[in-house]
This record gives structure tokens, sequence and C-alpha cells, in this order.
């Protein structure tokens, strides 16, 4: 394909086309505009290389009975994302299953990722999946963090794509795992409350305002709340927004989604 064909008007980078399509194309919300939603998983063609506006976010991290709240999926957005023609694979993350405190533990949720190999060169975009919930073992780290205990560690996040889960303070409470805009909170013993889950973020890549990649609340006789954007409370994460599993009952994940808008 000829270079001049990605160039806009003056020169710069133009936008995408994509060719076909595995998502429910929704061409009205935003005029101009073509946002394909991806609530598991499948793929696209780019016949003419050039700009996207992409939003990744993977599983949320699973929790269970007395144990620390799940982290959230991983999250990454970019609104001008270059994309070389040819075909993506599209993967969006399972969240993490639950366990019970003590014989099973929580698992981490999975990650989501667009995928291609082009010309031999290898083209990706992953989110990670969020950390499982402390109990047995420490908090799993991912793109947010699940929460820990005083005596058993808290996940981190990593690569920058949400917050570390928090602590409890003593006793059997646990922390709230991380979201995508906060770190969970501490669990507070004196009045044997689990750790709320750390806020998530807010994309307006399909029009109005959404928030998503909210932490699971931790774990205690009264279980932490769920961070704004699916976070689970007592209950699992919501289904495609990458939030995290609520301590408190056999929670899992929620799984996560991916966006990609076209014009």
């Amino acid at each position: 394909m000829p270079i001049l064909s990605t160039l806009g008007v003056g020169g710069g980078i133009g936008k995408a086309v994509i060719s076909s399509t595995t998502a429910t194309v929704d061409s009205v919300t935003r005029a101009g505009k073509k946002i394909h939603p991806f609530t598991g998983s499948g793929s696209f063609t780019v016949s003419i290389a050039g700009l996207v506006e992409l939003l990744v976010i993977a599983g949320g991290g699973g929790s269970g009975n007395t144990i620390g709240g799940g982290g959230a999926g991983g999250y990454v957005e970019s609104v001008k994302k270059y994309l070389p023609a040819g075909t993506y694979t599209v993967v969006v993350g399972a969240g993490g299953s639950g366990g019970t405190a003590a014989s099973t533990g929580a698992s981490d949720g999975s990650p989501s990722g667009v995928f291609a190999l082009i010309s031999g060169d290898y083209e990706a975009t992953v989110a990670l999946g969020g950390g499982r919930g402390a109990n047995p073992g420490s908090g799993g780290s991912g793109g947010s963090g699940g929460g820990g205990s005083s005596a058993i560690a808290a996940g981190a996040s990593l690569m920058s794509q949400g917050n570390a889960g928090g602590s409890g303070t003593a006793g059997s409470n646990f922390g709230g795992g991380g979201g995508a805009g906060a770190a969970g909170g501490n669990g507070n013993s004196a009045i044997a409350t689990g750790g709320n889950g750390g806020a998530g973020k807010a994309s307006s890549i399909t029009g109005a305002a959404v928030t998503r990649a909210g932490g699971g609340g931790g774990g205690d006789s009264t279980p932490g709340t769920g961070g704004a954007g699916g976070g689970g409370t007592n209950s699992n994460g919501t289904v495609n927004t990458g939030g995290g599993a609520g301590g408190g009952s056999l929670t899992s994940g929620g799984s996560g989604i991916i966006i990609l808008v076209e014009g």
C-alpha cells in the first residue's frame, strides 16, 4: 500500500478504515464515528492504515469468603492509536474465579488484547488481568492489585495500568482491590469492616462518560464497598467492566471489554 494512503490533510496521519469486524457496529451515538464494542473475543480487518481510538480492559481478579477484594483488570486507553493495515485478533479476558479462605485461593483475571502479525512484525496492545484477593496466598499483582491483610501482602499494579490493593489492619479484615482510578482502601479492624475497592476510571469513548474497572471491596464481617466502575460488594464484579470481585462470598471478577472507534 502506498505510504501516501495513510496521510491525512496537511500530511498528518489519517484515520484508519476498518473493512470487516465481528463487533456489532454503532454508527449513531457519535456523529461521524463507528464504534466497535467487543464484549467477547473476535477480530477486525484494517484495510487502510491510520489512527483509531482504542480502550482495552482486562478481566478483574477473583475473591471469596474472608478474602481481599479482587483488583480491577488493567486499563489501557489511547485516543490516537496507529494501526497498520491487516487482520487483528481481539481477546477479551475473563474475570478470575472465586476461592474459599482456608482451602482454595481465588485466581487472577485474564488479560485482554488486540494482536496482529503484519509483514513479520508483531503488533499488540495488552491489558493485564486484575490481581486476586489475598488468602491463603498474597494478593495478586496485575493491572490493579488484589487486597491483602495485616499479615498477607496486597498486590501491586503493573505497567501503570491501575493501582495497588489495600491492606488489613489486624485480625481477619482485608483490604479492597485496586481500581483503575484509585488504590484499594484498607480494612478497619475496629469496626470489622473490609476496605473499599478503588474507584475505576471514566472514558467517553462511546459518547457519554462511563466508569469501568473498579476494585472489589475487601472481606470481613461487613464487606467493603466495591469501587465505582463495576467493583463487587460481596458480589461478582460487573460483566464487561473489568471490575474486581468483592470479598465476603465465593465471587468472580467481571470480564473485560475492548472498544475501538473508527472515523
